[in-house]
């Protein structure tokens, strides 16, 4: 019994991980492509701060402030040599902790503010990209993007986004948290861009 168990949930996980890839080839570049049919992208609340970044991060910021309270709770005097030696580890562990959840939590809800409401559509017929931002629909064609740049922090942790310049002088921002955004380099190839790496890719 415990073998076919064993057996059932490797090969479940395994299943499921060919059917993931499949779906992911299949809406790429498959028969449900966005260079093929239309389709619309855009991401909800829950979606959005249920993503596995978002998952791993709260129990992190948690486990910090349990680690940053813990010498007070529990005690340790920080300045006698051998206990204050685990005071000292405790609040740098947990310090880092802080930084790192912060940090995430901060961008997370930053980013969040530019990609709320966003709508892309893919329109193949007419090789068009729609872009609802906010209520203001932007309609791309080949040539109206006059470049793009993009800001990252290229980290683990990473947080990018993307100011588009269109040709008529105005711009909109999208985020790395969108999805369905490559579909606009992949309709529109060969755009200037400028990349450049900020410690803190801070959407103003």
């Amino acid at each position: 019994m415990d073998t076919v168990l064993i057996f059932l949930i490797v090969f479940g996980i395994a299943g499921g991980g060919i059917w993931q890839l499949y779906r992911v080839s299949r809406d790429t570049y498959g028969n449900n492509s966005p260079l093929k049919v239309d389709r619309v992208y855009q991401i909800s609340t829950v979606s959005y701060f249920t993503s596995l970044d978002s998952i791993t991060s709260y129990p992190l910021l948690i486990m910090a402030l349990v680690i940053l309270t813990m010498p007070i709770t529990k005690g340790f005097p920080v300045f006698e040599t051998k206990q204050g030696l685990g005071s000292l580890l405790f609040i740098s562990l947990g310090s880092l902790n802080t930084y790192s959840a912060g940090y995430f939590l901060v961008f997370q809800y930053n980013y969040w503010k530019f990609t709320e409401g966003v709508i892309l559509t893919s329109i193949p017929y007419s090789h068009e990209i729609h872009v609802n931002v906010k209520g203001k629909e932007i309609i791309l064609r080949k040539g109206d993007i006059e470049r793009i740049s993009i800001v990252s922090n290229n980290t683990r942790l990473r947080f990018s986004y993307y100011t588009y310049y269109l040709t008529n002088g105005e711009k909109f921002i999208l985020t790395d948290r969108m999805p369905g955004l490559w579909i606009i380099n992949e309709y529109f190839r060969n755009i200037p861009s400028e990349y450049s790496v900020k410690v803190f890719p801070y959407i103003k």
